[in-house]
């Protein structure tokens, strides 16, 4: 379900209903928050809605779920 949403957002977003791309990306999220890219295109998409507090809040976020996924992918050091 949520990649029906995601598309369907990203529909909304082409077509220039970036309020309506919020939500179905917003309701994305809150049926599977573990898709860190779609808080990047929330943020766009925010931003192109004139929300430029969300698209804030949305940019740290995805920023913060990438380097924890690099952190998690890190080999683990070399001992001596």
């Amino acid at each position: 379900m949520p990649g029906i949403l995601i598309e369907r957002g990203l529909l909304h977003g082409e077509r220039g209903k970036h309020a309506e791309a919020v939500k179905d990306l917003t309701l994305a999220l809150e049926k599977e928050p573990s898709r860190t890219w779609v808080y990047f295109l929330r943020a766009a998409e925010r931003e192109l809605a004139g929300d430029a507090d969300g698209a804030r809040k949305d940019r740290p976020e995805f920023t913060r779920r990438v380097e924890a996924a690099r952190t998690l992918k890190q080999p683990p050091p070399h001992s001596k």
